[in-house]
């Protein structure tokens, strides 16, 4: 059922973007902040390719992840202000922005495709 058009208007990100992103920032995650506890060895040539990067390149690996956390909060914001100007309920607004922190622009996209219903004259 899809979601009714108005002020209570939530539309969730898929479950393949949920997924694929979940498991691509946990790991983004786990490199930067813990990247003693990975099995490198493991993970055939994509752990080769991790603990290379994890020796050669950590600098920009830390800079990178500390900057999507920044993209996803403006983005964040930004969703907040757009939900609100689209007449959506503070509580609704809420779930959007928390959403879009977490799964960026695949959230924003729907709400971005959304326009509210006209109010009727008469």
């Amino acid at each position: 059922m899809a979601p009714q058009p108005g002020p209570e208007y939530f539309r969730r990100t898929g479950l393949g973007a949920v997924t694929a992103i979940s498991l691509g920032l946990g790991l983004y995650t786990a490199v930067v902040l813990a990247p003693k506890s990975i099995p490198y060895e493991s993970l055939g040539f994509f752990g080769s390719f991790l603990q290379y990067l994890t020796v050669n390149h950590y600098g920009k690996l830390y800079f990178g992840y500390y900057l999507t956390w920044i993209i996803h909060g403006v983005e964040a914001l930004y969703t907040y202000k757009l939900a609100g100007d689209k007449g959506l309920t503070s509580s609704t607004r809420l779930k959007w922005s928390l959403q879009t922190l977490l799964f960026g622009i695949f959230s924003l996209k729907f709400l971005n495709a959304y326009q509210p219903p006209k109010p009727k004259r008469g």
